[in-house]
């Protein structure tokens, strides 16, 4: 067996040689992650890594609370099919964190009664892609669109609209979306965390976020923070709360450049801070190592709050708090919304679905 191939590619290229060779058929339900974990003397995150890219590439499919299954083999789909186009998002973190495979797992489970066959479309990484996706989707001649994960395209969504189909956004949205949208309690969870906060005599709380504010959830969060510093008569300094600005693409802007070098010169210039909140886990995780390399502790001399409750963040050695978001409570209601609009039953005003976040707390804050 070849050295340069990882853990988790060993794990998922033996399950895929199972299901091959029919150890497992279709809807058999495979090994538990604690099952696979002994099996390969694997930590769960790599085993959480493997099952979460056989399930994005259909190999697999999971059922909350109850297991991950072998997928039934799909036929080629024709253009008479009723279909629902679901657009994923380009960018890897989300696949690794499990959120992009809860999602998914919500979509498929809600449209397993309906006629509708499910169909994925990664989206553009970058304008030259654009003219490609536009193809595709032109190829494919859905009856409806899922938009998950938007960042600030606005060119896409123009073209979108041309295709004259419900559109259903799923966390993020467009500037001025006049779409349906199953989103968070974004505003909402920051502002009550950031009040519980406060109320424990931790008045200084900042926020940070590798992402900029065309990525809607960004700036809700970071509004609810400065809501609720205001409402407390606390006084809010010049990049406190730093949404991180950039002229790159997306993509560029996450991927890039050194994050855990830029955190750390925002907690050098915010050295002040009691709670730092960060857009999500994988940002918390880079805030760790950036403490660290400050000799700032977390919990003793900083606390810190994050989003997306990723694989990972429960591990004992970890102990991030973190808000669960609920992707697959999201995958269920985007196809609740979109089946309304494609029946013609939905109201002609936008309809928004809030999913409620809950807090899990441990011994990061």
């Amino acid at each position: 067996m070849s050295e340069n191939i990882s853990k988790y590619e060993i794990i998922k290229n033996k399950i895929e040689e199972q299901i091959s060779q029919g150890f497992y058929k279709e809807n058999d339900k495979i090994p538990s992650e604690n099952e696979l974990c002994r099996a390969f003397a694997s930590s769960r995150i790599t085993v959480r890594k493997a099952l979460d890219e056989l399930v994005t590439t259909g190999v697999l499919y999971r059922q909350q609370g109850i297991g991950t299954f072998v997928k039934p083999k799909t036929v080629e789909v024709s253009a008479d099919v009723d279909k629902v186009l679901l657009i994923l998002p380009n960018y890897p973190e989300l696949f690794a964190a499990g959120i992009v495979s809860d999602m998914l797992s919500g979509i498929q489970k809600s449209l397993r009664e309906t006629q509708y066959t499910l169909v994925t479309l990664m989206e553009p990484r970058n304008e030259a892609d654009i003219e490609k996706f536009l193809q595709s989707i032109k190829t494919i001649r859905p009856n409806g669109i899922i938009y998950s994960f938007y960042y600030g395209d606005s060119m896409i969504v123009d073209e979108l609209k041309k295709f004259e189909v419900p559109i259903v956004f799923l966390d993020a949205e467009p500037k001025d979306n006049e779409f349906d949208i199953v989103t968070g309690e974004d505003f909402e969870s920051a502002y009550r965390v950031t009040q519980l906060a406060i109320m424990s005599g931790m008045k200084n709380v900042g926020f940070y976020s590798s992402w900029n504010q065309d990525f809607s959830t960004c700036s809700a969060r970071k509004n609810g923070i400065k809501k609720a510093l205001e409402d407390s008569r606390i006084p809010i300094r010049e990049g406190q709360l730093l949404l991180r600005n950039t002229e790159s693409e997306f993509h560029e802007s996450v991927t890039k450049y050194d994050i855990v070098t830029d955190i750390k010169e925002y907690l050098q210039k915010n050295d002040y801070l009691d709670v730092l909140i960060v857009m999500n886990d994988t940002v918390a995780f880079a805030a760790y190592k950036a403490a660290s390399e400050l000799r700032k502790d977390i919990p003793t001399d900083l606390k810190l709050i994050s989003y997306g409750n990723y694989n990972w963040s429960s591990f004992p050695t970890i102990g991030l708090t973190t808000f669960e978001q609920h992707f697959f409570k999201y995958g269920k209601e985007a196809v609740k919304l979109l089946l309304k609009r494609m029946s013609g039953t939905s109201s002609m005003i936008q309809q928004r679905r809030i999913i409620k976040y809950d807090l899990q707390r441990r011994k990061s804050f």
